[in-house]
């Protein structure tokens, strides 16, 4: 895992987040639309309901939009997901340096429904310089993904080497 790391530049890692941390993820979603819209329940993240609800939200009323937005992006059971022990020793080798030396900052959230082409983004670097790297840079950029993504409704293209 290490070296494909080191030599691609990137790694990818399946069923990361355990589904009932996922269950728990869907929940802060729902529980944070409902403070600002009626939505019904969905079922799971690929809930077609949910995604025509989130598209038709933010068309009607951005203004809203955008507040619940921001709720669920502070939300701390949703940031949760990047304490995880788990999380903490595979950084930690990947990086190659102790958990306790692990910072984690610049959490950013997106809610990419299929066919919305409003905030697609062109080839771009997610991984600034913080200066708790230095000297050596040494940082990596998590992506969990909670639904089942490919080249056509979303997933993240990666130059292999381009690190």
């Amino acid at each position: 895992m290490n070296n494909k790391f080191h030599d691609v530049g990137m790694i990818k890692i399946n069923n990361f987040v355990p589904q009932k941390k996922i269950k728990n993820i869907l929940d802060v979603l729902y529980e944070n639309i409902l403070k600002f819209k009626y939505i019904d329940k969905p079922k799971s993240f690929e809930d077609k309901r949910l995604h025509r609800s989130l598209i038709k939200f933010r068309k009607s009323e951005p203004k809203k939009f955008g507040a619940m937005y921001d709720s669920i992006n502070l939300n701390a059971s949703l940031r949760s997901v990047f304490y995880l022990p788990k999380f903490f020793y595979i950084f930690s080798k990947l990086l190659g340096t102790s958990k306790n030396l692990i910072f984690i900052n610049g959490f950013m959230l997106r809610l990419d429904v299929p066919f919305d082409k409003r905030n697609t983004l062109d080839w771009h670097q997610d991984s600034p310089y913080y200066k708790q790297t230095y000297p050596k840079y040494n940082s990596g950029v998590c992506w969990i993904s909670l639904t089942k993504n490919n080249e056509n409704n979303g997933s993240l293209n990666y130059i292999p080497g381009s690190h």
